[in-house]
């Protein structure tokens, strides 16, 4: 979702720099989520995925980068290799979480309201 509305959202709150660079990320993350990219499109990705880290570590700090952030530099490798990120990331999974919220009306026990 945030893949989506955000753009549109976070332009509100977030200063240039920092919308600017989260375009970076969204970009990149919906051109190798979409099986119709090109291998050409895929490997000009790279180059956007390392303007966002560069972007994020000049931004937040260079203590803040993680291993989630460094893992976007390996992303195109694996798309490349197992096809678009639906494909083997945790997206489909991501979704299904917020149709189970909808089957619970508080956070007390929340994996037996879902059961039941």
């Amino acid at each position: 979702m945030l893949l989506y509305v955000g753009v549109v959202i976070f332009k509100k709150f977030f200063s240039k720099e920092i919308y600017e660079n989260y375009l970076l990320l969204i970009f990149s993350i919906r051109k190798l989520s979409d099986p119709k990219t090109t291998t050409a499109e895929i490997e000009s990705v790279q180059f956007l995925l390392e303007c966002f880290v560069d972007g994020y570590t000049k931004i937040y700090g260079k203590e803040v980068v993680n291993h989630n952030v460094h893992g976007l530099f390996h992303l195109v490798e694996n798309v490349l290799k197992h096809g678009p990120l639906e494909h083997f990331s945790t997206f489909l999974f991501e979704s299904y979480l917020a149709m189970f919220n909808k089957f619970k009306h508080s956070s007390y026990c929340a994996a037996q309201q879902i059961v039941n």
